[in-house]
């Protein structure tokens, strides 16, 4: 007998999905994961109903639910701790691939762009279970998709040594590397554009040809990124204008870079070039480190 059947009177379809992840329990822990997500989110829509919480259209998601019950007092902090860890997990066991960072098979070319030509047909074989070759990816950015997607994309800098058997030293990657601080820190945005943080030329090549395999430039995410700005522009915009409490600016700015967020980066680099419209004491209060 499922753990949720006491739902089902009064509550049918919390004891549906609930038996569905009981299920999926041990033969698909990301099944599971997936479902529980999808009862808390069911959860939360509902005591948002019953409580009649008023949500604006960019605040209709879960997190924006959550945020909303919890200014009202109704989720305590360890409910929160459960949902936020379901949220994050859900979505890491839906959306993340574990995939290698140099192709571990095979190498194919990217336009223009030079490649290790001698690994061709084998790619980097030796660094398949070498787990500093591994990278935690969205299947958006990884897959084949439009112009994009990582596959076994791996172009190299003009000049750059190639790589031998059981040796990467002095072959230079094009590819910006999520797992490295610096490469990181070459990409940040500008309204829905992505933009390159250094002028050097081949930072700025990195950035551009990252853009167009990790998929960055679709039109849905780019979209979102605009959203995003926006959102954090007018909570600036409406500081200037005396709409809101220097304490609502810090609230509103410390919820747009939760490092929870999706596209938090973009939040910060939009805090950043609005660093002469926000009060001092408030700008160096955020944490706006990547």
């Amino acid at each position: 007998m499922s753990n949720f059947v006491f739902l089902e009177k009064d509550w049918p379809l919390l004891a549906k999905i609930g038996a569905t992840s009981e299920g999926y329990l041990y033969s698909d822990p990301n099944a599971c994961l997936y479902k529980l997500g999808l009862l808390a989110e069911q959860m939360v829509a509902y005591m948002c109903d019953i409580n009649a919480v008023e949500l604006s259209e960019d605040s209709n998601n879960q997190v924006g639910r959550i945020r909303a019950l919890k200014i009202k007092g109704l989720i305590p902090r360890d409910i929160d701790e459960i949902l936020y860890a379901l949220r994050t997990n859900r979505n890491k066991g839906q959306d993340i691939h574990i995939d290698h960072f140099r192709p571990k098979a095979k190498i194919e070319a990217f336009g223009s762009y030079n490649y290790n030509t001698q690994l061709a047909q084998t790619g980097y074989d030796w660094l398949k279970n070498d787990y500093k070759n591994y990278r935690a990816c969205c299947i958006y950015a990884n897959r084949k998709t439009g112009p994009g997607g990582k596959g076994n994309y791996f172009p190299l800098k003009t000049g750059s040594n190639l790589a031998i058997q059981g040796n990467i030293n002095g072959e230079i990657g094009m590819l910006i590397d999520p797992c490295v601080k610096q490469d990181v820190e070459l990409i940040s945005f500008f309204c829905n554009k992505i933009v390159c943080s250094s002028q050097i030329q081949y930072d700025q090549e990195r950035v551009e040809i990252s853009s167009i395999i990790y998929n960055l430039n679709d039109s849905i995410i780019a979209n979102e990124r605009l959203r995003i700005w926006n959102n954090v522009d007018r909570c600036i915009d409406n500081y200037k204008k005396d709409k809101i409490s220097k304490e609502v600016l810090v609230e509103e700015l410390e919820y747009a870079i939760d490092r929870g967020m999706q596209l938090s980066a973009v939040a910060i680099a939009c805090i950043k070039n609005n660093i002469e419209n926000i009060p001092k004491d408030v700008y160096n209060k955020l944490n706006i480190s990547l």
